[in-house]
């Protein structure tokens, strides 16, 4: 019986293994192991409890919030980001969502917020050190095999969103909803995917593609370096293809360096 239970526990079969234990407790009410080995598995199945309840909690609000943010967000991007000030508030407001998702334990969506705000200023070390305790925080936390192919695929997602390979990135978040389908954060992710797909797609896309040129190119020019390459950056999120924007932030990275 405890041979069973133990490799039940060993392939994280946790409510089996249980069981068992308690089947051979029932046989030898006095040893002490089944019953260290029940209180393990009691704690594991708490922290995991623990983390989708979390997780509950802090999805129900979070929809709204995004809304405020990202009306927020264009505000600042389309009439603020020209110079460091507006680019600074925009870090802030970066940061100040990442923490409150930090705290209560979005690690995914913490991280892609810091993920932003280093993408805006690469030289600070806060964010890194962020996206480095969220990375130790998530394995942690990876209890089961489930979990651990859930987080793979959407650290793949994430980098591959972050690289701008849309259609890549929305394979990796279907293939993480096909192993957890109640997580909102692919769902969230999947839908900024269809908005930036529509954008490129749109028939303004090219306006707002040369727009975003103009404004990098009068920073450049004004030798403001961090919002040139701001909306080199947005430019290439319409075009990724775009070989001279690529050049262009090949030139502002040897000049800051």
């Amino acid at each position: 019986v405890i041979l069973a239970a133990d490799g039940s526990f060993r392939s994280q079969s946790y409510n089996e293994a249980k069981e068992g234990y308690q089947k051979a407790l029932t046989l030898k009410p006095d040893e002490s192991y089944p019953a260290n080995q029940i209180k393990k598995i009691d704690n594991i199945l708490k922290q995991e409890q623990d983390r989708i309840l979390a997780e509950q909690n802090a999805a129900a609000d979070l929809e709204e919030r995004k809304r405020i943010l990202d009306q927020q967000k264009q505000e600042i991007m389309e009439e603020a980001v020209m110079s460091d000030a507006g680019l600074n508030q925009l870090y802030d407001q970066f940061i100040a969502l990442a923490d409150e998702s930090f705290d209560g334990k979005q690690y995914n969506i913490s991280r892609a917020w810091y993920y932003k705000a280093w993408d805006i200023k690469p030289d600070e070390t806060y964010p890194p050190q962020r996206i480095s305790e969220i990375n130790r925080l998530v394995n942690g936390l990876l209890l089961n095999q489930r979990d651990r192919d859930y987080q793979g695929f959407i650290d793949l997602a994430d980098s591959t969103f972050r690289e701008n390979q849309l259609a890549v990135a929305r394979g990796w978040y279907n293939r993480a909803l096909s192993v957890k389908s109640d997580e909102s954060y692919p769902k969230e992710q999947l839908q900024e995917i269809s908005e930036l797909i529509e954008e490129r797609m749109a028939g303004r896309s090219g306006q707002i593609f040369e727009e975003h040129v103009e404004k990098a190119k009068n920073a450049f020019e004004n030798s403001n370096y961090n919002v040139a390459r701001f909306w080199y950056k947005k430019a290439l999120e319409l075009r990724p293809d775009a070989e001279n924007v690529k050049q262009q932030l090949e030139e502002i990275k040897k000049i800051v360096q």
